[in-house]
């Protein structure tokens, strides 16, 4: 699997994600909704404060 870089609107949809508590993506198959997710995720479980964590997909 080759990984690519983020596209101009992944890395904003990233952004603004940082500005928001609840996130939805929507888009089409190959649109890279699972990887922005996932960047997201790695990051919020980075910097949460201890407790339960939850994500729905």
């Amino acid at each position: 699997m080759d990984l690519q870089p983020l596209t101009p609107k992944q890395r904003l949809a990233v952004q603004i994600s940082r500005q928001h508590q609840i996130l939805i993506y929507e888009g089409s198959v190959l649109s890279a909704k699972t990887i922005t997710s996932l960047i997201e995720w790695m990051d919020f479980v980075r910097n949460a404060s201890n407790g339960n964590l939850l994500m729905a997909e």
